[in-house]
């Protein structure tokens, strides 16, 4: 399953999450956080009283309020990732191989998501059990417009240290990669322009290649045949005329 480095969640905060299953009842608010906070004054150490000359600084505060907030701000974010990676252990230890869709299921129900990006984490729940990791924590955020729905997610084999994605969604088809400044379309088409889509066998590995009624094919290297035609039966499914999945 796709496991984002940093954990899992887009950033931004939102309404934390459950998990649920035998023994477990894991908060995944801070996953979901990602270590983005504001400064708050009620996280401040001290409440100093004011007096005429203006707000007493309090104990342990400066002169420079916006340097006390940064220095506050760099303290909670430190103070999150390390509960999330907490969460994370946690999450894992209780759910074993089924800790990724579980993440995953908790992002896709989480109050405040965009339709991408719920569809995109049920999608990607489909991949568990796969041997890949890559960090999709702001990938719906960087790559899909917020109202698209993604229909399906093949994953292609190893480039460099990340993993290539194929994205079917309502509205297109698309090869992504993340590099060093995030997600990047490599290439994509429109749904409209698919013609149909094939699983060409090499000798050691795939290639999924989608067929583009002008222009160039869409092609990415696999390793996992099974859930690849997955993808490859829907878009010929659709790319026939057929009704897109429910």
């Amino acid at each position: 399953m796709l496991f984002p480095r940093r954990m899992i969640g887009p950033s931004g905060s939102g309404a934390a999450g459950t998990t649920s299953g035998p023994g477990t009842d894991v908060r995944v608010g801070a996953i979901q956080d990602g270590g983005h906070g504001e400064y708050s004054p009620s996280s401040a150490a001290g409440h100093g009283v004011g007096t005429a000359d203006g707000p007493a600084r309090g104990p342990g505060r400066s002169a420079d309020p916006a340097a006390d907030r940064r220095l506050v701000g760099m303290g909670t974010r430190r103070d999150r990732l390390r509960e999330a990676a907490a969460l994370q252990e946690q999450i894992r230890e209780q759910h074993g191989e089924d800790a990724d869709a579980v993440m995953a299921q908790s992002l896709a129900e989480r109050t405040g998501a965009s339709r991408a990006e719920s569809t995109y984490r049920r999608a990607m729940a489909r991949n568990q059990g796969l041997r890949f990791r890559a960090s999709d924590m702001n990938l719906p955020q960087q790559v899909l417009h917020p109202e698209e729905t993604v229909h399906e997610v093949a994953v292609g084999a190893q480039r460099s240290d990340t993993f290539p994605l194929l994205i079917v969604t309502d509205r297109r088809v698309l090869h992504v990669m993340d590099r060093l400044r995030g997600w990047t379309v490599l290439e994509e088409a429109p749904a409209a322009a698919v013609t149909g889509a094939e699983l060409e066998e090499r000798l050691l590995s795939g290639r999924l290649r989608v067929h583009v009624r002008e222009g160039r094919d869409l092609t990415m290297k696999v390793a996992e045949r099974a859930r690849s035609q997955e993808v490859v039966d829907l878009l010929q499914h659709l790319a026939a005329g057929g009704a897109p999945p429910g």
